[in-house]
């Protein structure tokens, strides 16, 4: 720019232009938390309570309440526990706005930090300004800034900046060097990304500090070696924690792309989108998603040698005449390889915030170019900066549209079902309509218990109608997963599950429970095709295989709603066997619910069963241990007390009891009549098929002993139907 301007005119020219940028995010009428906002934050009471902040380094699990898949980065949960404290007393809009406002400072914070160190790296006031402000409003940064999820990115690249700042004004071991450390360590908290920092610093100091001569750049290689460190003691911590928590290390069960050279080939083609979107971010998505190459084609051979032909071009240019370009292009290789699915599968082939740090070095050679058009003279130079200046104002007015679109979730997921139709586009969709109907249904139950039989009519209606769309959605999700994936076995079941939820939500249980088996076939240890079952079984009244497919769910991952679905299938699972009389199975079966969700505003029925039973069970314990303290050989208090522990569960003590009673000299007929007891214990208290088998044993001698016993035969003929009942689940 050939008119200078004063830092603090240049200063206020940036904030200025990303506050205007991003002011949908704070005036957008109906603002919510978002796609993953809802599990990181909204869900997430780890983040509610600031008083764990050490958990947030120790323990994965606060992360995400819903599982963390591979995510460590305590910085941003602490950051996110900040803001929840400090806006605590505002309503939720507010709570949203003041979580959008922090993600901003820290994006102004980035773009004047971009501008220090293009000015370091020798631009001129111009260039620097001109980079920095397409930084600013370049559209592919809209994802980090205005999504809540993102905050990631947003404190991640602050500090990365920061600590490369402060790597180029250290000189040997001095403050700066020790304080740029200090920072990184504070980045790769926030972000893994921050682990291609030495490579940054190397490049940078290359092509900026030592005039491009290799052996100067390599001298620094103790502090390179400092920085390589940092960058692998957090993969140390992060796998150690990981390893600790028995995580699954992926959400799909395979690489992106099938094979590392296969991977190769769909990053090629992925590498020219993200070209694509740096130069002309138009039809931007919300969804990332590529479809993988089979085979080298004629279109992906061109993307691979055009990729290959860049970077070749790029390191020869840089050894023999420099030019930003040559940096800006090694800079976006670097900078995008621990989100290429190279190092490693990350879930997710493309997103635009991939390119946040990236778009640093491609920003620095645009300013650069941008400066020279600027200071053409005459009168193409007035066409050229009136043409500088509207490319930057369409930048910014896309980038207004894209920060209003992820204000609501409606607004999000319509955008990219128009614009990008993907599968997760057709997911969070059916989410919504799967939530709304399972909401809608819960709301006919309650007006049907209040006898408002024409309203909840009206309910059911409802429910029924979202969870027709959540199905057509799921349809829809199942035939681009096929048209995008070689084998899109994985995601598919994962769809299945959910629509298997669907089926259960409009009470076609049948098919409910078809749909989670074929998930289960698909994917032997899916936790939701297990959570689906265990539904669909409940549905049909199968309480106890419902049980065991909600604790399986359990074991592969710890959800929020499956503990909520095992509660309501405990507590059914104790009514059934209240009603058959084994209070031992119903009280184990409330406990069990009770675990699950000690809630008693949440789960009132079961929180006052277990206090009435808990308080019978006390009443007549004690004075039975009283009268068996008085006479030990008061064998009726004696086998009174076994058949009361064994009616609560406690089979340890019961069964010692038993055995003592056995081996110890009877009255007449002593047998028989502690075996008849004995035999109830094993097959009805304990219901499984071993006390079955036992209790036949048992009854087997009681009826050598006395053949015409009515209630021994009578007894064992139930427990053999009960053990062919048990076995045909």
């Amino acid at each position: 720019m050939s008119v200078r301007m004063s830092n603090k005119v240049l200063i206020t020219l940036l904030v200025s232009t990303v506050v205007l940028v991003y002011l949908p995010v704070f005036v957008a009428s109906g603002l919510e938390f978002v796609f993953d906002d809802i599990r990181f934050v909204e869900d997430n009471d780890a983040v509610h309570d600031l008083g764990r902040t050490i958990a947030y380094f120790t323990d994965l699990s606060t992360v995400d309440p819903h599982g963390w898949g591979g995510i460590y980065r305590p910085l941003r949960t602490l950051d996110f526990a900040i803001d929840w404290a400090i806006a605590t007393p505002f309503e939720s809009v507010g709570k949203i706005r003041w979580l959008h406002f922090r993600s901003l400072l820290y994006h102004v914070a980035a773009v004047l930090l971009a501008f220090a160190l293009f000015r370091r790296w020798g631009a001129t006031e111009g260039a620097a300004t001109l980079g920095a402000l397409v930084f600013a409003l370049h559209p592919v940064n809209v994802e980090s800034v205005a999504w809540i999820t993102s905050r990631a990115d947003v404190m991640f690249l602050a500090l990365f900046l920061w600590a490369l700042l402060l790597h180029g004004k250290s000189e040997g071991a001095d403050r700066n060097f020790f304080l740029a450390a200090f920072v990184l360590a504070l980045a790769l908290l926030s972000k893994e990304s921050a682990i291609v920092f030495v490579g940054c610093a190397v490049l940078t100091d290359f092509f900026f500090r030592d005039g491009r001569r290799l052996s100067s750049t390599l001298r620094r290689w103790p502090k390179y070696l400092v920085y390589a460190a940092l960058g692998a003691g957090y993969y140390i911590l992060w796998a150690t924690l990981h390893n600790a928590a028995d995580e699954p290390l992926w959400h799909l069960p395979v690489r992106w792309g099938g094979s590392l050279w296969g991977t190769i080939l769909m990053m090629s083609r992925g590498f020219v989108y993200y070209l694509r979107l740096v130069f002309f971010p138009v039809d931007m998505a919300q969804d990332w998603y590529l479809a993988e190459v089979p085979s080298l084609d004629a279109a992906t051979a061109a993307c691979l040698l055009g990729v290959v032909s860049l970077v070749a071009w790029a390191l020869v240019r840089a050894f023999r005449g420099g030019g930003v370009a040559s940096f800006a292009t090694l800079w976006f290789l670097i900078a995008i390889f621990p989100v290429s699915n190279l190092w490693a599968p990350i879930g997710i082939p493309t997103a635009e915030r991939f390119l946040y740090l990236p778009l640093v070095g491609v920003s620095l050679a645009l300013g650069v170019l941008l400066a020279r058009v600027w200071a053409v003279s005459g009168a193409g130079g007035r066409a050229a900066r009136a043409g500088i200046v509207l490319v930057l104002l369409c930048m910014a007015a896309v980038s207004v549209e894209r920060s209003f679109i992820w204000t609501t979730s409606k607004r999000l997921w319509l955008s990219s079902v128009t614009r990008f139709e993907s599968p997760r586009s057709h997911d969070w969709r059916a989410k919504r309509d799967r939530i709304l109907g399972e909401n809608l249904q819960r709301e006919r139950r309650r007006l049907v218990d209040e006898d408002r039989m024409e309203e909840a009519k009206t309910a059911g209606e409802r429910a029924e109608a979202h969870f027709e769309k959540a199905l057509a959605g799921y349809d829809r999700e199942i035939e681009i997963w096929y048209d995008v994936l070689p084998d899109p076995t994985g995601p598919v079941a994962q769809t299945r599950a959910l629509r298997s939820l669907c089926l259960s939500g409009m009470q076609r249980y049948q098919e409910a429970l078809e749909e989670a088996d074929r998930v289960l076939r698909d994917w032997a240890d899916h936790f939701q095709g297990y959570a689906s079952k265990a539904v669909a079984l409940y549905g049909l009244g199968r309480f106890r295989e419902a049980a065991v497919c909600i604790e399986a769910s359990l074991e592969q991952r710890d959800h929020v709603s499956n503990r909520e679905n095992a509660a309501a299938i405990y507590e059914k699972l104790g009514m059934l066997y209240e009603q058959e009389g084994n209070r031992a199975q119903a009280y184990l079966a409330l406990r069990k619910a009770w675990d699950h969700l000690p809630d008693a505003k949440r789960n009132p029925a079961v929180s006052q069963a277990l206090e009435q039973m808990e308080e019978e069970y006390s009443g007549r314990a004690g004075p039975l241990g009283e009268a068996v303290d008085d006479n030990p050989r008061d064998w009726n208090s004696w086998l009174e007390l076994a058949t009361l522990y064994a009616a609560y569960g406690y089979y340890d003590k019961s069964a010692q009891i038993f055995h003592e009673l056995l081996k110890s000299e009877r009255p007449q007929d002593g047998d028989v009549f502690i075996l008849l007891p004995y035999a109830l214990y094993q097959w009805q208290w304990r219901d499984t098929e071993e006390g079955y088998r036992e209790a036949i044993r048992i009854y087997d001698i009681i009826l050598g002993q006395q053949p015409e016993h009515e209630a021994a035969r009578r007894e064992r003929q139930r427990c053999e139907e009960r053990l062919r009942r048990l076995r045909n689940q």
